[in-house]
């Protein structure tokens, strides 16, 4: 049997006058191609444009009385290009760079008591540099991957412990590593 007291019961109370409402918009297109410099030795390159739109409304949690909509967008741009080379059809060794984002247009959702606080965060920026290497075995049965990479990551943005916001730190973070992998079989 378990204990009463150890799952207190809160009651929960809603405040009819906080209204909030959110609407988000991607678009996007994206382009790709590789070109063959040899029979060995090819580019694949490509780039991706995003538009993201954000807009938030609420109202004064104590009046009812509607808050101005914010409104926010961004226009992101990112390519990317791998240079590989196939020696044989069951090798393939590459270096590749791409840019992505983590967009944060609507971040200001997430803080319904200072909304306006985090409409000016900029996109952070991931910056990815990998060199890597496929080889099949066993009849493409065995496979085994390797790639050595770093990501680069700028505008980088963190939670005031203080107010809960976001804040942009603009400091620069960087995550590397070695991936390993044995599909197969």
């Amino acid at each position: 049997i378990a204990n009463p007291n150890f799952f207190p019961s809160y009651a929960v109370v809603s405040n009819p006058l906080d209204k909030r409402s959110s609407d988000g918009l991607n678009l996007a297109v994206f382009a790709s191609d590789r070109i063959w410099f040899t029979d060995q030795i090819s580019i694949l390159g490509g780039v991706r444009l995003d538009k993201y739109t954000s807009d938030f409304t609420s109202t004064n949690t104590t009046t009812g009385i509607p808050n101005p909509t914010l409104s926010t967008t961004n226009y992101l741009a990112s390519p990317k290009a791998s240079l590989i080379w196939e020696p044989v059809n069951w090798q393939t060794y590459y270096a590749t760079y791409a840019r992505s984002y983590s967009n944060l247009a609507g971040e200001f959702v997430t803080n319904a008591l200072n909304p306006i606080a985090n409409t000016t965060l900029e996109p952070e920026e991931n910056d990815l540099f990998e060199l890597g290497a496929k080889i099949s075995l066993l009849n493409g049965r065995l496979g085994l991957t390797g790639a050595l990479f770093r990501v680069d990551k700028g505008n980088s943005v963190q939670t005031d412990p203080t107010t809960g916001d976001l804040v942009q730190t603009n400091e620069n973070q960087r995550v590397q590593g070695v991936e390993l992998g044995v599909p197969g079989l």
